[in-house]
């Protein structure tokens, strides 16, 4: 909001002031602008309007914790310290010929990762070996690994050690994986 120049959107601060969200800075602005500004004057009325139902009802008191979950999920997170990647935010990157890798976490006190890997059909992942119990989860497509194979929903765990085999696809698959890569 500003009257130097700069296009007034008189609806959204009309409305932010009628509210009460505007600092005590920005409602004396608009106290001022109201003046110069019929359109400003007309939004404030409607707004008014619009919320007098609203001053006629018998206040509630908010609950104690209010503000602290208000404050909690500002950044859309249920809890204050969890984590949130939204899917809009991850791009997928090469990882190898036919494999796209999108990380989703990594934890570097204890190395544990948590990571998509979405194959494209024929897509050939080479054996490996690891350190650390690696889980995998199935999220959709078909996986083989040796003479097995697997699809939506199956869960596969390599404990720490045990050689894995080479994984393909024909058609394409995209898993959750975890585990201490570090």
């Amino acid at each position: 909001m500003s009257g130097d120049g700069e296009r007034l959107d008189a609806d959204l601060v009309a409305g932010e002031y009628v509210l009460g969200t505007l600092d005590q800075r920005e409602r004396a602005a608009v106290e001022t602008l109201v003046h110069s500004r019929p359109e400003l004057k007309r939004e404030l009325d409607i707004w008014e309007s619009r919320l007098a139902a609203l001053a006629t009802q018998d206040p509630v008191a908010p609950s104690p914790d209010l503000w602290a979950r208000i404050e909690g999920g500002l950044d859309g997170l249920p809890q204050q310290g969890a984590s949130l990647l939204r899917a809009g935010d991850r791009r997928w990157q090469d990882f190898l010929p036919g494999i796209q890798i999108q990380v989703l976490r990594s934890n570097e006190e204890d190395g544990t990762q948590t990571f998509l890997l979405k194959f494209a059909p024929g897509a050939y992942l080479p054996p490996h070996d690891h350190p650390h119990t690696e889980e995998c989860y199935v999220l959709d497509g078909q996986l083989r690994i040796d003479a097995a194979t697997f699809g939506p929903g199956d869960y596969l765990a390599y404990p720490a050690g045990l050689p894995h085999h080479a994984i393909t696809t024909t058609a394409g698959a995209t898993v959750l994986l975890r585990g201490n890569y570090g």
